[in-house]
């Protein structure tokens, strides 16, 4: 817009008479004024959003920033403040559920936090605590209950504990795809080992989360249907797919973007 503005400028200099050349002078102003106007509401936006973290009311700040991406969803201060927000979200679930000795679902939600932030130290030492709670639970069932232990092959139980150890390590570092391609595996060969499904899930997931920000909806709503298929009752899950689906309908069933 400023170097059209440049050269439209210099077009009238040269020719001040010019009514075509005042037109797109004006319109030029025009745009520059509403650029001004959106940028500025971003602005307060995510001070906004700020102020609410700040203040600990982070699904408030949620709600602020959500609709922000709505409307300005490619400007980078929107996408960082969004992952600062869900990090939050993420760090506030997985304490409530470490403190109500839920560790299953503890565990769930402190990945979805390191998903966004691998080296967040917060949440690098309550996983720490939540596995050895966990490593604790397992082994004192074990010994009450040792037959509770699916009848593997060594080598099968070792190729689902190596397939495993590496899923987490691609999630962590946000290897989505891979990710998911080794917990299909663990799934299919010891589908109840270690939270597996309640991974897979959370993978397919944020997998599509990507895929849907690159509109790529096609691609999304395929691995949404697939968590559904594993959690038929989560409404968020529906609500992302809904939404793409509604998308696509209005594309003419035709995703766009190809990067």
């Amino acid at each position: 817009l400023l170097a059209a503005r440049y050269f439209a400028e210099q077009a009238v200099t040269i020719a001040p008479d010019s009514i075509s050349g005042k037109n797109l002078l004006k319109q030029i102003d025009n745009s520059l004024k509403e650029y001004k106007s959106n940028d500025e509401l971003i602005s307060k936006r995510i001070w906004t959003a700020d102020s609410l973290l700040g203040y600990g009311k982070i699904d408030q700040a949620l709600t602020v920033i959500e609709a922000t991406v709505k409307f300005a969803p490619g400007d980078s201060r929107v996408t960082l403040i969004l992952k600062r927000a869900q990090l939050e979200k993420y760090r506030e679930l997985a304490t409530s559920a470490y403190s109500s000795g839920n560790l299953e679902k503890a565990a769930a939600w402190v990945d979805s936090a390191l998903a966004i932030l691998p080296n967040q130290q917060f949440c690098l030492n309550l996983r720490s605590q939540i596995r050895d709670s966990l490593d604790s639970a397992r082994t004192k069932n074990q010994a009450t209950n040792p037959d509770s232990q699916e009848s593997l092959s060594q080598a099968v139980m070792k190729e689902v504990e190596n397939s495993y150890n590496a899923a987490q390590k691609l999630f962590e570092a946000g290897n989505l795809e891979d990710a998911i391609a080794k917990w299909e595996k663990v799934q299919l060969l010891a589908p109840n080992y270690r939270e597996v499904r309640k991974y897979l899930i959370d993978s397919y997931k944020y997998a599509g989360i990507e895929l849907y920000g690159r509109n790529h909806l096609k691609e999304a709503i395929a691995l949404w249907k697939k968590a559904e298929i594993l959690a038929p009752d989560n409404l968020e899950i529906t609500r992302y797919m809904e939404r793409a689906e509604y998308e696509l309908k209005k594309l003419g069933g035709l995703s766009y973007g190809t990067n």
